[in-house]
């Protein structure tokens, strides 16, 4: 989905976005029941799921005392492919919730990421950022917090409607704009 921003190749050389520590856990991949189930058994051989508010977690391969892998981490990359979850799909994006909307922002973490918002917005365009907001709008669990080590890229067009859905923002939040308005600031603006 990024292959605009990140080769494909960087990302398996890298593969920092798959290993985890006991400071970066939270980040570890989850899926939807779709996503999941779209999974071929031959890839997902021995790899238990734990299921949490909606989402599937594969259980994380331990490789030391603090340190652990994705399951599907292989040698050469990642053996799901086209099956990676919206997560890892669009990592090292993140869809968060910040200042009472949804956004889109980028971790630092990634050695191969533009520091620069309006650079990725330039490269990615309006229709990735429609898509991301599409997938959204029908898996609002998918929306994580917004974290230090996160750069704000752009606010999602979220329509009042959608905002007021405790699943899209959470309960504390704002509503965006009147009954039919639509709060639009950011990645619309996006031009190729």
């Amino acid at each position: 989905m990024l292959k605009k921003l990140i080769t494909a190749e960087n990302c398996r050389q890298c593969q920092i976005c798959c290993q985890y520590d006991d400071n970066d856990i939270w980040d570890a991949p989850f899926f939807s029941k779709n996503e999941r189930d779209a999974i071929p058994p031959e890839l997902e051989q021995d790899i238990t799921f734990i299921v949490q508010k909606e989402l599937w977690y594969p259980r994380l391969e331990r490789i030391s005392a603090s340190d652990y892998k994705c399951p599907f981490l292989s040698s050469v990359g990642c053996r799901l492919s086209s099956f990676k979850p919206f997560k890892c799909a669009i990592w090292p994006l993140y869809v968060v919730r910040m200042e009472g909307k949804v956004a889109v922002a980028y971790s630092n973490v990634c050695p191969f990421i533009e520091d620069s918002s309006e650079k990725i917005m330039r490269i990615l365009g309006s229709s990735f950022f429609d898509h991301i907001l599409q997938i959204i709008e029908s898996n609002p669990e998918f929306i994580e917090p917004m974290r230090s080590h996160f750069s704000f890229i752009c606010y999602l067009p979220i329509k009042s409607s959608q905002a007021s859905d405790n699943r899209i923002l959470s309960s504390g939040d704002a509503k965006l704009g009147g009954e039919n308005a639509t709060t639009r600031i950011g990645c619309d603006n996006v031009r190729k």
